[in-house]
């Protein structure tokens, strides 16, 4: 344990060189001895001691308190206060500098002793207090600034639902300007403006209520029988019909099985927001392409554990296809192969769906990639398109759910690619 260090300012050299034997004996350590006010501060500086014996008075122009009060200013050292006068008048003017003790003289070890460890501990305690306090002040700060940065999310989420349905009670009055005359197209056109928004109005509460379903642990699986290249297909014109884009969407589904098994809903949700995304960053001119594959022995990447949720089988590979499928070295019989490492190798080299959707658009700047994944995170280069910050949270949180991964792969300007592997059972 470190020896206590202790600066004695005692300006009568008889005294100080007393004081320091008395301090050295009881197991202290003084690390100087000063005799006015401006020696007791530079020793201070240069030594750093646990604790400061002040005599009171001191010669010179700044006498022990003066000298104490600007050692309290500038550094967190408790301050014992030395004296031969006991009058009330001294010792008010001394209270001021809210000292950690007195010591009269002539002293006793007892009391002198006494008074160091008090004045210590009594230290440590308030030090203790007063760094519980600011990290309170800083827990309290940072809650500030999330809820702020939360009400600002939320507001800009408000206005997204705003914009909407001011279209529709705009388009609602105008119908009933209307009403009684022959210009149908003109009815026609309020009515189309009254479908697309009440839709967007709709998806934008869906995907609301389904992140907090989301991070309530709310959400269920439920797999189903699904011809993935007719689903992906119908899927595909909807979005080009739906949001009425000009974009050249092309759709790669080599050698699909006729029926895998995933949860439906849970992959509209994926294509959705990917699909969606790629369409509002991308220019009008460039494709946007949606590529889906079967993977039988699809290894998930190892480099996205922050991503990537335990994956659970649907239809597990047996035992003996599993080993028709390993490389020879996992497929024999040796001792090492047991049937634990067996399970988590039939885990990794399951079957998957693996869809990329890939745009040519506007990309995500490489220092905001970390976070894009995060609610209500949004790209400094998405200035001008609309949006909440939802859509890539719903889907990291659909693809843990299905128990499967993603990736992605993005340069600015360039483009962006979603990976999505999903565990799937044929």
């Amino acid at each position: 344990m470190a020896l206590i260090k202790i600066l004695v300012v005692e300006d009568e050299f008889i005294v100080a060189a007393d004081l320091k034997a008395r301090l050295n004996k009881m197991g202290y350590k003084v690390v100087g001895t000063a005799a006015s006010g401006l020696e007791a501060i530079e020793k201070v500086w240069k030594e750093s001691p646990d604790i400061v014996l002040m005599d009171i008075v001191l010669k010179g122009e700044m006498d022990g308190i003066a000298a104490a009060e600007a050692i309290k200013q500038g550094y967190n050292i408790p301050i014992i206060f030395l004296t031969a006068y006991a009058d009330q008048n001294t010792f008010s003017k001394a209270k001021t500098t809210e000292p950690f003790g007195y010591i009269c003289k002539p002293f006793q070890e007892k009391n002198l002793r006494m008074a160091i460890e008090v004045a210590l501990q009594r230290h440590g305690i308030e030090t203790k207090q007063q760094q519980d306090l600011i990290a309170a002040q800083q827990s309290e700060y940072e809650s500030i600034n999330q809820l702020n940065f939360q009400t600002e999310e939320v507001s800009r989420t408000i206005h997204e639902l705003r914009t909407p349905l001011t279209t529709i009670l705009a388009s609602i009055k105008l119908l009933e300007i209307s009403k009684g005359q022959t210009e149908t197209e003109l009815q026609n056109k309020y009515l189309r403006l009254l479908k697309s928004s009440s839709t967007k109005l709709e998806n934008l509460i869906d995907d609301i209520l389904l992140l907090a379903k989301a991070e309530r642990k709310q959400l269920r699986f439920a797999p189903e029988a699904i011809d993935l290249a007719r689903f992906c297909r119908n899927y595909l014109e909807e979005i080009q019909v739906g949001s009425q884009t000009s974009h050249r969407f092309i759709l790669l589904c080599p050698d699909l099985p006729n029926l895998v098994y995933l949860d439906a809903k849970i992959l509209e949700t994926i294509l959705s927001n990917l699909l969606t995304n790629a369409v509002k960053y991308s220019p009008p001119e460039k494709a946007i392409i949606l590529k889906v594959e079967y993977q039988n022995n699809y290894l998930p990447s190892l480099e996205t554990e922050s991503l990537t949720s335990k994956r659970t089988l649907l239809n597990p590979l047996s035992s003996s296809k599993l080993s028709q499928e390993l490389p020879p070295k996992l497929a024999n019989n040796s001792p090492n192969h047991s049937p634990a490492l067996e399970m988590e190798l039939q885990e990794l080299f399951s079957p998957y769906i693996v869809i990329q959707v890939r745009d040519y658009g506007i990309g995500i700047p490489p220092e905001e990639q970390d976070r894009i994944f995060e609610t209500f995170s949004r790209c400094s280069n998405v200035a001008g398109v609309n949006g909440t910050g939802l859509g890539l949270a719903i889907v990291k949180h659909a693809v843990e759910l299905h128990g499967g991964s993603i990736t992605f792969e993005s340069i600015e300007r360039l483009g962006s690619t979603f990976t999505v592997a999903l565990p799937c059972g044929t």
